[in-house]
């Protein structure tokens, strides 16, 4: 998959709108600047993990529609795991269980 900042920027400017929200009020849902979201909205600014989590959890979206790799079933998570190492698909999952595990304060940092 292709990592387009300005595609992803223009999906979630999109999933703002749909919920009727500025960017005001979304930047302080968020607990991050104005200028933040417009950054990632505009495709200047990557976004973190920890961002994209509180974009799912803020718009009710799994990641797949956020990253628009839903519609191709060769770029979605679950076949990109499939086609990886059981080491690498390990390594991965483990990191993304203990960011869910942080973000629902189950593990200190």
């Amino acid at each position: 998959m292709i990592y387009s900042r300005y595609k992803i920027g223009q999906k979630l400017r999109d999933i703002r709108i749909d919920n009727g929200l500025t960017i005001v009020e979304l930047a302080e849902r968020l607990g991050i600047s104005v200028s933040h979201v417009n950054q990632i909205e505009r495709g200047y600014r990557n976004m973190s993990l920890d961002l994209l989590m509180r974009y799912i959890d803020e718009f009710d979206v799994d990641a797949n529609s956020i990253l628009m790799c839903a519609d191709k079933k060769t770029n979605s998570i679950d076949d990109k795991l499939s086609s990886m190492s059981q080491d690498s698909k390990r390594y991965f999952l483990g990191v993304f269980n203990y960011m869910i595990q942080t973000r629902e304060g189950e593990v200190s940092v």
